[in-house]
């Protein structure tokens, strides 16, 4: 087996019952419990379950980073960027090709009998998948701590399967309603859920106040102790520059002052306070040195990252109308001023709302498309922003979008993963 065919196991139950959703209108169903007995296995070495709609990685990043001042430190995020490994490290350090695909391959027998015994429409996550060959990798690498993001919810979600002696969940948005309700109540429902009776403590960030109280009730019910961004913790004397941003963290009674974090964006500082809070937690004796270094070391792309200076051109994973309000403020405070915009969501994602949210602030808007094959980016996105009248020009990927665009100008480039991707390997090759 080499690494292309380890990746595809992961990912060959669910396109399975994909491919028969579609030939014969069978449901898809996950089932979270499949690997339930693999993953629950590792509960020796304490960990962190990470969920929200937004952040969720740079929080997993930040966290890490600042454990691994003390313990080697295994974390697990998805999506990737340029390569699969990526959602598997250690001490920030990406699962080499030769791990991932021998841990893979020693794992495909027991994922083939379960695959033989699944009942109509269900599959094996992914994400489940991933997980268990993360946590045999740590456990491999003899982690002390581990840092693990959840899928798209957390009350079905493999990962939440793990037992954890930390609950972090980031801000709740509106985001694949299909799967997790219509509102946020519903979503922060399921989110919720990482909140189980194993838990020492869960952290939330600031919430909309239907969703702060379903993840209080949840916590109230377990009698979990519950720290809440703004009352518990908080950042404080944020600023932002090309540097980065630059803040205060007050957890308690303590404050840690004068940190830059090398990412852009208030939101980047909130996440920050998180990380810092729930790695007080484990490690009380942090120094102030420690948590400014981790933080200052801390590199995580597309998340509203500096691609270049002259002119400036920032990238960032925003694929939703909620997330262009912390793009929009880290403009206004940087002075960027009607840049030329790249736009790159498929069309089942909010395009339409990222559009609408960033016309009034650009010169130009520009339609792009990533290489994956999986998503789907047509016509029709610029035939419904012109009904908008919201004037757009089109083109076939990110190398000709910014051949389109004025050479003097700022340019903000948002879009999904995939086309993070493609333009990381643009500008760094």
């Amino acid at each position: 087996m080499n690494r292309n065919e380890a990746e595809n196991l992961v990912y060959e139950s669910y396109l399975s019952a994909e491919t028969r959703q579609k030939e014969e209108g069978v449901r898809m169903l996950r089932d979270p419990t499949l690997l339930a007995h693999i993953l629950s296995s590792f509960a020796e070495t304490p960990c962190a379950v990470v969920t929200g709609s937004k952040g969720k990685g740079s929080l997993c990043m930040m966290l890490s980073s600042i454990l691994s001042k003390r313990v080697r430190t295994g974390m697990l995020t998805s999506p990737h960027i340029t390569r699969f490994n990526e959602r598997i490290r250690v001490d920030a350090e990406s699962i080499p090709d030769e791990d991932f695909t021998r841990i893979v391959s020693n794992l495909e027998p027991e994922l083939r009998r379960v695959s033989e015994n699944l009942p109509e429409g269900k599959y094996i996550s992914p994400i489940g998948i991933q997980a268990t060959a993360a946590l045999t990798y740590f456990s491999e690498k003899d982690t002390g701590f581990n840092v693990l993001e959840c899928g798209k919810g957390a009350k079905y979600d493999d990962v939440n399967q793990i037992p954890h002696r930390l609950a972090l969940i980031n801000r709740i948005f509106l985001e694949h309603s299909e799967e997790l309700g219509p509102t946020i109540r519903d979503i922060a429902e399921n989110k919720s859920h990482v909140i189980t009776k194993d838990c020492e403590i869960a952290f939330t960030a600031r919430q909309e106040p239907e969703a702060m109280e379903v993840i209080r009730s949840r916590a109230e019910d377990l009698g979990i102790p519950l720290w809440v961004y703004g009352e518990d913790y908080k950042a404080e004397s944020i600023t932002l520059s090309e540097r980065g941003t630059e803040f205060d963290v007050i957890c308690g009674d303590r404050i840690i002052s004068e940190i830059t974090l090398p990412l852009l964006g208030r939101h980047m500082a909130e996440n920050a306070a998180m990380a810092v809070a729930a790695a007080l937690h484990v490690y009380p004796d942090l120094s102030d040195s420690e948590i400014r270094d981790a933080l200052g070391r801390v590199k995580w792309p597309g998340r509203m990252e500096i691609l270049h200076r002259e002119p400036l051109t920032i990238l960032d994973a925003c694929i939703n109308r909620s997330s262009c309000d912390q793009v929009i403020e880290t403009m206004r405070i940087l002075g960027i001023d009607k840049p030329d915009l790249i736009i790159g969501i498929p069309d089942d994602k909010d395009f339409l709302g990222v559009a609408e949210a960033m016309a009034p602030y650009a010169n130009d808007i520009i339609l792009t498309r990533s290489s994956n094959r999986h998503y789907t980016f047509t016509e029709r996105q610029k035939e419904i922003l012109s009904r908008m009248n919201i004037a757009c020009r089109t083109s076939s990927g990110i190398s000709e979008a910014l051949k389109l665009i004025e050479e003097s100008r700022p340019v903000v480039i948002l879009g999904t993963t995939s086309l993070i991707s493609d333009t990381e390997q643009l500008f760094h090759r």
